[in-house]
């Protein structure tokens, strides 16, 4: 809230300011709150064939890693990271991430 003045009133008022943050983190970037879910809680999944064989055959792929700060892609390196398999509750949500992220390849 900012601290103003009513202009018909004289009177002060506060003004209800919105802010917008991007939070990648919770846990380590918002003071006093936690993530919902459970980072210690891990999916077994069998990999989905045909998924795995159109990731597989894609033409000059970027390098790809399986690390737990989340999905993105960075093209100055060529490269796409997507949490690992087991952190994602339903397999279809892992591939869903995964082919996101290989939408922005800026290839010809």
């Amino acid at each position: 809230m900012l601290d103003g003045e009513d202009k018909n009133t004289g009177k002060e008022t506060k003004i209800p300011l919105l802010r917008y943050y991007r939070v990648f983190e919770i846990n380590t970037q918002v003071e006093g709150l936690q993530s919902k879910r459970n980072l210690e809680e891990t999916f077994e999944h069998d990999p989905i064939e045909a998924a795995e064989n159109i990731v597989k055959g894609y033409i000059n792929s970027p390098s790809l890693s399986w690390e737990r700060v989340g999905a993105w892609y960075k093209p100055g390196q060529d490269h796409v990271n997507v949490p690992p398999m087991k952190d994602f509750p339903e397999i279809e949500k892992y591939y869903s991430t995964l082919f996101h992220e290989l939408t922005h390849l800026d290839r010809p």
